[in-house]
């Protein structure tokens, strides 16, 4: 179960404009952690070219349990180097709709 006390705040934007960065200095000056992007580690291993709706699945589906995972270890705050939103906007322009969750 979530910890209802800790907040989660999500840093979003382009690729490459610092938001893991952030996220890091965020997390240290409040004593704290943070969520990384799952879509990093899962493109190391898989060519992001080509990608399909179904990598987006996973990937977001793994984002969730990530931040469920964590959340539990936060003080105070939980920073998110992305959210649902962002695989929202990323689905809707590659690929003209999301997924159903």
């Amino acid at each position: 179960m979530e910890n209802s006390k800790i907040i989660k705040i999500a840093i979003v934007g382009p690729e490459s404009t610092g938001k893991t960065v952030l996220c890091e200095q965020l997390a240290k000056h409040y004593h704290t952690i943070y969520v990384p992007e799952y879509a990093r580690d899962y493109f190391r291993s898989k060519n992001i070219e080509g990608h399909t709706k179904e990598d987006l699945n996973i990937i977001y589906e793994k984002q969730i349990l990530w931040e469920h995972e964590n959340i539990k270890r936060a003080e105070r705050f939980l920073f998110c180097d992305t959210n649902l939103i962002s695989g929202k906007v990323w689905s809707d322009v590659v690929f003209k709709s999301a997924p159903e969750f």
